[in-house]
């Protein structure tokens, strides 16, 4: 084996080394886990550059709870290393901003920005005017208010779910707002 794997040619991965497809669902399955760990990818995309289909790596996760365990597992394991990694930089660089961040994305209805939305659909009566195209306009209209409104994480992160179908599913499954204190 090569001291050094030859480097993707795809412009996008320059640096990327060329990863050998594994031959077993198991051996893919392992290298899914390993990448979501250490990339924090989404599990579709590191399923599909260990060697999966895409119906294939959805064929796989059916009916298998204890992969969705490991793949929860392997995300939390990211998260840790890269909040860990933030948290040490706000600390050793003093900087107050990288720590409002922390406390914005950990407890956003306390340190996060606030949304001020108003919406004038000029009462009930008016919706129940509006045809279908005119209510589809409207609610575009409001969508488009709403991620202007965002801080530029959560904007990035709304539109990042919208775009993927698993992620929206998700998105749309939002937890509940956790109690105030």
């Amino acid at each position: 084996m090569p001291r050094n794997p030859p480097r993707s040619r795809s412009p996008g991965a320059r640096s990327l080394p060329q990863l050998p497809v594994p031959e077993s669902t198991d051996a893919r399955i392992e290298a899914t886990i390993e990448l979501i760990r250490t990339t924090g990818a989404t599990p579709r995309t590191c399923a599909l550059r260990a060697g999966f289909s895409n119906s294939g790596w959805y064929r796989t996760l059916d009916g298998r709870p204890d992969l969705l365990d490991r793949i929860a597992q392997a995300e939390a394991t990211f998260k840790v290393a890269m909040s860990s990694v933030i948290v040490s930089n706000a600390v050793r660089l003093r900087s107050w901003k990288a720590a409002l961040a922390i406390l914005a994305v950990r407890w956003p209805g306390e340190y996060g920005p606030q949304l001020a939305l108003h919406v004038d659909d000029q009462g009930p009566d008016r919706i129940a005017e509006m045809s279908p195209e005119e209510l589809a306009v409207r609610l575009r209209a409001v969508i488009a208010e709403v991620v202007d409104a965002m801080a530029e994480p959560e904007r990035i992160e709304f539109l990042a779910a919208m775009a993927d179908p698993e992620r929206r599913r998700q998105w749309a499954r939002a937890p509940e707002a956790e109690p105030a204190a």
